[in-house]
């Protein structure tokens, strides 16, 4: 949906062109994340066993703490002949140790203690990006022994790394870079993060880049000192003056992902 300045725009919206600068308005308490924590903290579905016996049996537990509680009071002020309400030196009233009694077998402990554990974990989860769908799944991970993931960012970290950097003519590896670097400081894509990463390494900052697009599914565009800059896939360099030259390269290694760099009087790219 095409956007305005002063329009709202919702967190996690993809921005297809140009770069933008927004206010938030609302505060992170009101994310969707946030909000998918308040819910499964109040889901009822698929509740632990533990979590459902203690439903089961709390509420004929608390009746039996209560009945015994008072069961006692009457046996020690009519059989043992202490006083109903009123503490003497030395000697506690039946109703006083009826109380303590009944507190020292609250159910409430016992209750809330399942309950109270197992929301404590659904929440601290989704915080860290893994969701339960309920009770049940947190008590079933005492049970498992092998866990099958099929996801990149799971077992590993996620993060790309700038292995080689060329250009042509050779020797311009560092303005390569440059040029590099100062578009994709406006872009969120995780080639974009290695390269900046690359950058502060080798101690360079972004310039800033005039006219500054993007190319939807291609790469970038922008102008640098006077000059048009393009970056982006191999496909970018197969449209322009360089599509005989692009087209006879040979093809990149499995395990690397390529960003091309054109600039004014300098070719190079980044693996």
């Amino acid at each position: 949906m095409e956007k305005r300045v002063g329009d709202e725009v919702f967190s996690g919206t993809i921005n297809l062109w140009g770069a933008l600068e927004f206010t938030v308005t609302k505060l992170p308490s009101e994310s969707t994340l946030e909000r998918i924590i308040r819910l499964i903290r109040t889901a009822q579905k698929m509740r632990a066993p533990s979590e459902r016996f203690t439903d089961r049996f709390g509420t004929g537990y608390t009746y039996l703490v209560i009945g015994g509680a008072f069961s006692m009071f009457l046996v020690w002020w009519l059989l043992f002949g202490l006083p109903p309400f009123s503490n003497e030196p030395g000697t506690r009233s039946a109703f006083y140790r009826a109380m303590t009694l009944m507190v020292v077998a609250s159910p409430c402990a016992l209750v809330l203690s399942i309950p109270s554990a197992i929301l404590a974990s659904i929440a601290r989860g989704a915080r860290h990006g893994i969701l339960f769908r309920g009770g049940a799944a947190v008590e079933r991970l005492a049970d498992v022994d092998v866990v099958a993931l099929d996801k990149t960012g799971t077992l590993t970290t996620g993060e790309l790394v700038v292995e080689r950097i060329e250009s042509f003519p050779p020797g311009r590896e560092r303005e390569v870079l440059e040029m590099a670097v100062a578009l994709e400081s406006k872009s969120q894509h995780p080639l974009a993060r290695a390269i900046l990463r690359k950058g502060r390494t080798d101690g360079i900052t972004p310039a800033e880049v005039d006219e500054f697009r993007s190319i939807t599914g291609q790469g970038l565009k922008g102008r640098l000192g006077g000059s048009t800059l393009l970056l982006g896939r191999r496909e970018l360099l197969e449209e322009g003056p360089l599509a005989e030259w692009a087209r006879a390269l040979p093809p990149a290694d499995a395990e690397f992902s390529e960003v091309w760099v054109v600039g004014r009087d300098v070719l190079g790219g980044c693996s």
